[in-house]
């Protein structure tokens, strides 16, 4: 297993116990994201937009693969405790000197609406 791989792995563990101080440490300081509904500049940024989900959410991954710094993911994400919504999504990281240094996220924007009942951040 590549080192890339243990790292986004942690990372993915981190956010299903919900220790968000787990997960900044992950991240580099300079860390970027970028998805269909919100953005981040830098890994406060990231923690602080991630402060303002108001629902439940976990995470069930269906496959990773890892490719030097750079690792693909393609999971499940179910958001909401009552009738959740279930969104296939995938995730592109680049891993670089052992941080998480730029996540791209990509899912069906059509069921935002559905989504934005979670979130009470956007970009």
């Amino acid at each position: 297993m590549t080192q890339a791989k243990q790292i986004v792995e942690s990372y993915y563990a981190a956010f299903q116990k919900k220790d968000f101080a787990l997960v900044r440490s992950i991240l580099d300081d300079a860390f970027t994201f970028t998805g269909p509904m919100m953005q981040a500049t830098s890994a406060d940024d990231m923690m602080e937009k991630m402060a303002g989900f108001d629902c439940e959410y976990s995470n069930t991954v269906h496959e990773m693969i890892a490719d030097g710094e750079s690792v693909a993911v393609r999971f499940t994400c179910s958001m909401g405790s009552e009738n959740p919504v279930e969104l296939s999504m995938s995730e592109w990281f680049t891993v670089r000197d052992g941080k998480i240094a730029c996540v791209n996220l990509f899912f069906d924007t059509a069921q935002m609406a559905e989504m934005r009942d979670c979130m009470n951040t956007a970009s």
